[in-house]
């Protein structure tokens, strides 16, 4: 099992095998207590690093929106091309030419755009949500040591 030390945790990002590290800043087989990334050091990056995810999340959420649109789009020339077929005599042969143009090449592309844009956005917001914790957990250790 992997723990992080108190120092580390802050961090985010040095685990070690050690239980006792927990508490222990000694145990730690990242910093063994001699401060290799101070909290200073973690609340001047973390800032920086929370602005340029949220710029990445704000390019991601148009990227998302364009590809939205796209199916949106191939949505639309679908239907149009179902209304414009004098062929289709009923709601079961309509349902059925549906089906076979959403098969098509331009529309599953499309869909795939969007299904990558959906989760590269997701990501990016539980990235910058992760630094933005990480933020937290580094003030509350300030918090602890000024008060120690």
């Amino acid at each position: 099992m992997d723990y992080f030390c108190l120092f580390c945790e802050g961090s985010g990002t040095q685990r070690t095998t050690d239980r006792h590290a927990v508490t222990d800043l000694e145990d730690c087989s990242h910093c063994k207590g001699t401060t290799r990334l101070s909290l200073a050091d973690l609340l001047l990056h973390l800032p920086g690093e929370i602005e340029r995810l949220s710029k990445a999340v704000l390019r991601s959420e148009v990227r998302l929106h364009q590809a939205q649109a796209q199916v949106d789009a191939a949505t639309a020339e679908i239907e149009r091309t179902i209304a414009e077929d004098s062929g289709l005599k009923n709601d079961q042969q309509r349902k059925a030419k549906r089906s076979e143009l959403m098969q098509g090449e331009a529309y599953q592309a499309a869909q795939q755009r969007l299904q990558k844009a959906q989760e590269d956005y997701q990501t990016l917001k539980i990235d910058r949500q992760l630094a933005m914790n990480q933020l937290e957990v580094a003030k509350l250790m300030v918090q602890v040591q000024l008060a120690a």
